[in-house]
């Protein structure tokens, strides 16, 4: 079966972290078909930073708008038929993608696909001590109503749409705007539960993807909320 993966990447301010971000989707053991990056009105070297990439990654730019319009944009713009989300300071591990290719080719009922994380601190890289064989991964698929109640009592193993992939598909069958301009903060829990009342959610808990926690970041904000 013939699978098209397009990375999503927003972006903004992140001349720090972004080299290292792209770094982890470029090492990947199956490389994605398409990787997007917009750029929301940085005012740091950012986008000097992601001229470098291209034409490996493709650049586009905007005004600012805030992260749930860039996704939209990039959602909008991706043509694979499965959409792999990553914020702008998070790292792969090499075998991510091919995890969830494989998870999605098995689940093909499922509108979400989840690997678990590690997190991490400060600006600098995080490297992988630990080699996977993807074939031996355990997975859990989550009826609509479990994951659910289990989003809402322990946020934590869904809290990033870093280690989340989404069919085309199913963000088609939601709108035009699957993240919801209005939501600010909490767009990715918006749709999620709109992805919910789909279908099932996959969950393979090894974790794949370091999730950065540092100053003045997405991620520091989550974690104080």
């Amino acid at each position: 079966v013939m699978v098209k993966i397009s990375v999503v990447i927003p972006t903004y301010n992140s001349a720090k972290v972004i080299g290292a971000t792209l770094d982890s989707v470029l090492r990947q053991t199956l490389p994605p078909d398409e990787i997007l990056v917009l750029d929301d009105g940085s005012k740091d070297d950012t986008v000097s930073i992601l001229n470098t990439y291209v034409p490996r990654v493709t650049v586009f730019q905007q005004a600012n708008r805030g992260v749930a319009a860039v996704r939209n944009e990039l959602c909008k713009r991706a043509s694979g038929d499965l959409i792999a989300f990553l914020d702008h300071d998070d790292i792969w591990h090499p075998k991510y993608l091919e995890a969830q290719y494989n998870s999605f080719l098995k689940n093909p009922l499922a509108v979400a696909f989840f690997t678990g994380h590690v997190d991490f601190n400060g600006a600098e890289n995080y490297f992988w001590k630990d080699d996977i064989e993807v074939g031996r991964l355990e997975e859990e698929l989550i009826a609509p109503v479990d994951f659910f109640r289990r989003y809402n009592q322990a946020t934590g193993p869904f809290a990033s749409m870093s280690y989340c992939c989404v069919p085309k598909a199913a963000l088609e069958r939601l709108c035009n705007e699957p993240f919801h301009p209005a939501m600010g903060g909490v767009e990715d829990s918006y749709l999620l539960y709109l992805l919910c009342l789909q279908g099932p959610v996959s969950f393979t808990a090894m974790p794949l993807a370091a999730y950065r926690i540092w100053g003045g970041s997405l991620s520091e904000d989550r974690v104080k909320s």
